[in-house]
């Protein structure tokens, strides 16, 4: 279902029909000949650039970067790897655009370290890149993030014990801050900007209550937040969440298996 709603996030709960008019034919490329468990794609000055985790069948899952060499994408330049085939990285990852730049922010499980690592590219292309900077953030059982840029920051959403809403001090991402507690526990969540201010859509699961919500910030920072907003809580609602605005507006887009 899709959800339109006012610049503060209230809502009365509608169905949307959306008509695509365009996309009506396809061009597929192939870019790999393995599987990919995750996939992302950003802009990256005018040429598709993607994320994904590849498996050669061989060796370890490995994170890595291509962008095309055309704006087509009917051809594409070499893999970039972000971290060697000793790393654990079946943890979802996120991706998204930190002032032009390509960056990314993905889960690293080797036993002893349990965190979510944050790295960017030095150019919009994806030529060279940082190091994987720890955010010292855990994983624990919440396995989706959602990266976005504030104010020109990198910032996430990620529950704990908690939906918490975590910012960067710098657009390098070399060092976080303690995260602002937005909401209660989200198995699933969206962070946007909107407005000028971030927002996230999330999937609260309660019992056997899964419902659709919405908060966000009162500043363009994130340092202060509105009151949570129920959305949809009618059946099943709320997994997958995407988050975008619309003419001034939060639209979510969202599945609901009943």
């Amino acid at each position: 279902g899709v959800r339109v709603t006012d610049d503060t996030g209230l809502s009365s709960v509608q169905d949307v029909e959306i008509e695509v008019t365009l996309g009506k034919s396809w061009q597929v490329t192939e870019v790999d000949d393995a599987r990919a468990p995750f996939c992302a794609v950003l802009d990256c000055e005018g040429r598709p650039g993607i994320f994904y985790t590849w498996n050669d069948q061989f060796v370890a899952d490995k994170l890595v970067f291509r962008r095309a060499s055309n704006a087509l994408g009917t051809a594409w330049g070499p893999r970039h790897e972000f971290v060697d085939a000793t790393a654990s990285t079946q943890a979802p990852s996120t991706a998204a655009l930190i002032v032009g730049k390509p960056a990314l922010l993905h889960g690293i499980n080797t036993g002893t370290e349990n965190t979510w690592h944050f790295t960017q590219s030095s150019d919009g292309i994806g030529t060279a890149w940082s190091s994987p900077i720890n955010t010292s953030v855990q994983l624990n059982n919440s396995k989706f993030v959602s990266l976005s840029q504030v104010e020109n920051l990198p910032s996430f959403a990620h529950s704990e014990s908690f939906l918490g809403f975590f910012a960067a001090t710098d657009n390098l991402g070399s060092a976080w801050l303690a995260p602002q507690e937005v909401g209660v526990y989200a198995r699933e969540s969206e962070l946007a900007p909107m407005l000028g201010r971030p927002a996230i859509a999330y999937h609260v699961v309660s019992g056997s209550v899964e419902a659709l919500a919405y908060v966000s910030a009162n500043d363009a920072k994130g340092a202060f937040w509105n009151q949570p907003v129920l959305v949809d809580a009618v059946g099943i609602a709320g997994r997958n969440p995407q988050l975008i605005e619309a003419a001034g507006r939060p639209a979510i887009a969202y599945s609901d298996p009943v």
